[in-house]
Order: structure tokens, then sequence, then C-alpha cells
């Protein structure tokens, strides 16, 4: 039951959409609710869990119901913010690639690989 137990806890923490802060006050809560349907049915098998409270996708919305407008803004906000630099990252990284590539199949001449003696004057010269 320990590993049915866990599952489904794990299946209602992925559904939750709220910050970290709010969430583990929600887990908390939840946390309770479990252990006191397991000390009055001890040998609850998954199946006992799902009719008791649901799956986990209603469970995790029965949850939520009481976050605010505000708490369910900045989660939305963190998840765009997410989104967007991780985008610029990959972009980022996609560039240095391309950089690293044409790099190496056209290698710059370097400014230290020519001769830095001085320029010998020609001996032969014109005579008019």
């Amino acid at each position: 039951m320990n590993r049915e137990l866990i599952r489904y806890r794990r299946a209602v923490k992925r559904q939750l959409r709220c910050t970290g802060k709010t969430r583990r006050t929600i887990l908390h809560r939840f946390q309770s609710m479990l252990d006191s349907f397991l000390d009055e049915h001890p040998v609850a098998t998954a199946e006992d869990l799902i009719t008791a409270f649901g799956p986990p996708e209603a469970m995790a919305s029965l949850l939520c119901e009481d976050l605010t407008e505000a708490d369910r803004r900045s989660y939305y906000r963190k998840q765009q913010l997410i989104r967007i630099t991780g985008g610029i990252l990959i972009v980022l990284l996609l560039l240095f690639s391309f950089h690293v590539f044409f790099q190496k199949q056209h290698p710059m001449v370097s400014v230290d690989s020519f001769s830095t003696g001085p320029i010998e004057e020609s001996t032969s010269q014109a005579t008019p």
C-alpha cells in the first residue's frame, strides 16, 4: 500500500497548478487527509484511495478550489517566465553551437601566425 499511496500523492502533486509555498501548504493539508484515511482503513488499496478521493486530477482541482486569482496568476506568470528563459537559452546554445561548428570548418588565420620579423627590402634597385 505504501507505494500506491506515494504514487497517488505524487500524481496529485503533479496536477497542482500553484506556486511552491502554496503547494507545500496544500500538500501538507492533503497529507493529513491521507493520514486520517489510513488510520480508518489501514489495509487500503489504490482502488480504495481512488474511491475515497477520486482520480488524482479531480483531487488536485478540489484542493486548488480555494486558491485566489492572484495565486493562479502568479503561477502562470512564473511558468511563462520559465518558458521564455528556456527558449532564450536554447537559442543562445544553438547560436554558440553554430559559431563553434563554422569556426572549425573555416578557421580564421590568427595574427600571430604571420612573420613578425623585419621586412626585407629588395637589394636590386632600378637605375635610371
